[in-house]
């Protein structure tokens, strides 16, 4: 009984310490610009906290990767500042994504889905 308790007890906190980790990446921003603004025209408006870099990410939907010093403000706060420029659609942080590992035990799967194109 004892074992058991104690089995229970390690499992419950590691998968407590497994959720505890940031589930985005820190300092970085996911923004959308409206299309016809580049980066450099769509964020300099910004002034209130240093931005580090910028990287386009994908090009037809004009989504950019920023990286900032958040030393003197949160990400929360950083993005609350991006949503009052008029030419920033979306803002969020950028969140991990992991591949699934397993695939769909359907006999028919691979004839449906050229790629295997599960996240």
């Amino acid at each position: 009984m004892k074992k058991l308790l104690l089995i229970s007890i390690l499992v419950f906190t590691t998968n407590l310490n497994a959720q505890r980790q940031a589930q985005f990446m820190e300092n970085e921003i996911l923004v959308q610009l409206k299309d016809n603004v580049k980066t450099t025209e769509g964020l300099i408006e910004i002034n209130t906290f240093s931005l580090i870099s910028s990287k386009l990410i994908s090009d037809p939907m004009n989504i950019w990767l920023l990286r900032f010093d958040t030393s003197e403000k949160s990400e929360l706060e950083i993005i609350q500042e991006l949503y009052k420029n008029k030419n920033i659609l979306v803002a969020q942080k950028n969140h991990r994504v992991t591949s699934r590992a397993n695939i769909p035990d359907d006999l028919l799967f691979d004839i449906n889905f050229l790629f295997n194109i599960t996240l």
